[in-house]
């Protein structure tokens, strides 16, 4: 017997309606039409992931700009950032100007190591922590490393502006775009024969070299590159299998610099800023001034073994002094205005092509093959040259006349 048998009339009518009327609610719940009011949406959220960038070195003081750009949400959700320094040096003051940016910036004001962390929420989730490195070079600005081992030591982007490094034994050491203004690197030395890869010896940067450093009035007297000889023993051959390379100054700044008794075998000065360095004697051998500014230098060399000097092609030399034996040398395509020249004992031949001898002061005497002046401007230049042959084509003779049309010679046009 049922239930509404034992309902008054009315009363079951009302539990038979609410019987239908739950039914209906029920089959709209059951539906499977997404569009409906009453359908929910059960989809799981992924956490974004936190890309804190690369981590790198840098020069103390250098404001260091963050990178969290490569973060991601799978799910295309706007992300919050939050960036936290979770390790600076003791003493350090540092701190992110805009800790919820996507490229905050900070700067790293003592040597030592920076760890900065990030979080990103896509509204939901946090991601995970993701955390990047920055350290520093070190800073030795007016300190005293008098004697001191810094063999293959990795002093990159280091400050050293007047430091005490006098002494040093700086065999390998890397003192790539460092700050050296004013330092006393003064009797320094560079065991020769060690082992060195090509990849360190001949690409740019060097990883033990003074690629870039700036060494502004650096005293380097009695500096000793080291002699790699004539063969590899550890060295690499570089420059298109024409010189051993032992030490590179490549691009840096030397304006001022000291190199009196100094020996510099294979060194290589590509591009440099020599201004007004002073070489004062100097041992020099296969050494590479290509490109290098050498205006107001003074090099005597004053021997340099079985090798010539080296290459002085497209220097830039005006006002500059040059004396000694500078056999084998070239000097093409430099500029050597208001110069002195000034080489005797030469054994070799001797090459100004295409170079600028305005008002230059050239003396050459005893020995020597061929001096070539062929395209050279000699313009109100003093020149007496006696021994070696000379060639002279399409040459500006110092009175202003072209050699070719004075019968191939500058002789009685000086």
């Amino acid at each position: 017997m049922g239930l509404i048998n034992y309902l008054e009339p009315k009363k079951a009518i009302c539990v038979a309606l609410m019987s239908v009327a739950m039914t209906i609610a029920f089959q709209g719940c059951s539906s499977d039409n997404d569009s409906s009011p009453l359908a929910t949406d059960t989809t799981a959220n992924t956490a974004p992931i936190a890309n804190a960038g690369v981590g790198s070195k840098v020069m103390v003081g250098t404001e260091v700009v963050l990178d969290g750009s490569g973060s991601f949400d799978d799910d295309g959700d706007e992300l919050v950032y939050t960036w936290s320094i979770s390790q600076k040096p003791i003493d350090s003051l540092a701190a992110l100007d805009e800790p919820a940016a996507v490229k905050p910036t900070f700067t790293a004001d003592k040597e030592g190591v920076y760890t900065i962390d990030l979080t990103v929420n896509d509204g939901i989730d946090d991601s995970e922590p993701d955390s990047v490195t920055i350290t520093t070079g070190v800073d030795w600005e007016a300190e005293n490393h008098s004697g001191e081992d810094l063999s293959y030591l990795d002093l990159s982007l280091g400050i050293f502006t007047t430091a005490n490094l006098s002494g040093t034994d700086i065999t390998g050491t890397n003192f790539y775009q460092s700050h050296l203004q004013g330092a006393d690197l003064s009797y320094a030395y560079f065991y020769p024969g060690y082992t060195i890869n090509e990849s360190a010896a001949c690409l740019d940067p060097p990883q033990h070299m003074f690629t870039g450093a700036d060494l502004t009035n650096a005293d380097f007297t009695g500096f000793d590159s080291g002699n790699p000889g004539a063969g590899p023993s550890g060295y690499i051959l570089c420059e298109g299998n024409t010189q051993w390379m032992s030490y590179s100054f490549q691009g840096a700044i030397l304006a001022g610099a000291v190199f009196n008794d100094a020996q510099l075998d294979s060194v290589d000065f590509r591009g440099a800023d020599l201004t007004g360095v002073e070489m004062n004697p100097v041992y020099l051998q296969r050494t590479n001034f290509t490109d290098a500014n050498l205006s107001g230098a003074t090099i005597v060399r004053s021997y340099g073994g079985g090798y010539p000097p080296g290459s002085f092609t497209g220097a830039t030399m005006i006002g500059a002094s040059i004396t000694g034996d500078f056999w084998a040398s070239s000097f093409d395509g430099a500029d050597l205005t208001d110069g002195s020249v000034q080489m005797t004992y030469l054994s070799w031949d001797v090459s100004f092509i295409g170079s600028t001898l305005v008002r230059t002061n050239i003396t050459i005497s005893s020995g020597g093959d061929e001096i070539d002046f062929t395209d050279a401007d000699l313009t109100d230049a003093t020149v007496t040259i006696t021994g070696p042959t000379i060639i002279w084509s399409n040459t500006t003779c110092p009175n202003g006349t072209n050699s070719d049309n004075n019968g191939g010679t500058c002789v009685g046009h000086l």
